[in-house]
């Protein structure tokens, strides 16, 4: 059971870093947490109330699907953060041009030094720039984040549309 348990928590972890996905995030922090205490009772009704290592398992697990889900958070912070970045600079070109940009690409590297990845995965975290919003991608079904310069607001796109109408 302990090798199930620690197989499980490093594929979630592994999905996690490959997507960056709430779902797993979530998922893997739930499991973890629940098997965590299945073990746990399990072996204190079997060893007449002395855990021993599974208590550490245990513990360790439940850690880990909580470590998980910070990261998670932590990820999403920073991408947020980013597209403020991004939006300062779309308003000095703004400034200067009296238009928004066409492209993202059109700021580097006058007004910022880089465009950067918006979180820190290996898939889902480009930019997307529409003209009047500065897109961040998620995972596909799930709304995209998207700060609007007009309004300067948070909004997002609908739950299953999540290529905005322009991707540069």
């Amino acid at each position: 059971m302990h090798i199930i348990i620690s197989i499980l928590a490093a594929s979630l972890l592994g999905s996690y870093l490959l997507t960056s996905n709430w779902a797993a995030t979530f998922i893997a922090a739930l499991i973890c947490s629940v098997l965590s205490l299945l073990v746990l009772t399990v072996e204190l009704i079997r060893k007449n109330g002395k855990a021993g290592p599974s208590l550490y398992l245990a513990v360790g697990s439940a850690c880990i699907g909580v470590a998980l889900y910070g990261a998670f958070m932590a990820n999403y912070a920073i991408a947020r953060h980013r597209t403020l970045e991004i939006a300062a600079a779309c308003e000095e070109y703004r400034a200067d041009t009296k238009s928004y940009p066409k492209e993202l690409s059109i700021l580097v590297p006058k007004y910022i030094a880089a465009i950067p990845w918006a979180k820190y995965t290996i898939m889902y975290g480009q930019f997307h720039y529409d003209g009047f919003k500065v897109f961040f991608s998620n995972e596909p079904g799930m709304p995209m984040p998207a700060y609007d310069l007009a309004k300067k607001e948070w909004t997002s796109t609908p739950v299953f549309s999540n290529v905005p109408p322009s991707s540069k």
